[in-house]
């Protein structure tokens, strides 16, 4: 609100600086045409330079106002990340596929490094091999915890995203909204193997988007 209130106040000054400049003009000088247009083009840079001055004021303002805000949006962005990869990226039938990989010693790094690691290395894998270690794995009740975990996930990166989307870049929304759908096709695939266990759910495509979403979101978290 603060800062559409900005805009509006510069775009408003803007036209009032012309106005009455020409206005000062018109008053001030006998009618020539060509000093006229000479007069207006020097008013007009004037006032351009003097808009952009008081519009960077603006906005340097703005920002050191929100920087705390800021932090705590990146913050969040970086949970999102960590929580891909709590959940999916080291999930038992998906870390022994993950593991290879990711060169040795990675893991030792601090989190958020290892969380970028794992995510980077998870995209790598082919969706072949999470496919078949998604089939193979027949623990009913994991997969039930599993659903919940990430219907829990998504409700609370949903609320991230209503509670900061003003600080958010497009780019960064964009990326919280392929991984809620993502999420959502899990949820579904997910049911349908727990009611048919044997049946290949083919979610591999729909865990490597996952993987590169979240982790473009951190890289986007860290950036800003």
């Amino acid at each position: 609100m603060d800062r559409e209130m900005d805009r509006e106040m510069l775009k408003g000054l803007a036209v009032l600086l012309i106005v009455a400049s020409i206005w000062t003009l018109l008053l001030s000088m006998p009618f020539n045409r060509q000093g006229f247009w000479l007069n207006v083009s020097t008013e007009l840079i004037g006032v351009v330079v003097s808009v952009g001055i008081i519009g960077w004021i603006f906005a340097t303002r703005d920002k050191a106002r929100w920087q705390s805000v800021q932090q705590l949006t990146d913050g969040r962005l970086r949970m999102i990340a960590h929580e891909v990869f709590t959940l999916l990226a080291i999930w038992p039938p998906i870390i022994e596929v993950v593991l290879d990989q990711i060169p040795v010693g990675m893991l030792d790094e601090p989190m958020d490094v290892t969380t970028l690691t794992v995510l980077r290395a998870a995209q790598g894998v082919p969706v072949g091999e999470l496919d078949n270690a998604i089939l193979n794995f027949q623990e009913a009740t994991e997969l039930a915890s599993l659903q919940r975990n990430l219907q829990r996930f998504d409700d609370r990166m949903m609320k991230t995203f209503d509670r900061f989307e003003r600080r958010l870049s497009p780019e960064q929304m964009t990326l919280i909204v392929n991984i809620s759908n993502e999420l959502i096709m899990l949820d579904n695939l997910l049911a349908f193997k727990i009611t048919h266990p044997g049946v290949n759910i083919e979610a591999g495509q729909r865990i490597k988007s996952v993987f590169s979403n979240a982790h473009d979101l951190a890289i986007s978290a860290h950036a800003s």
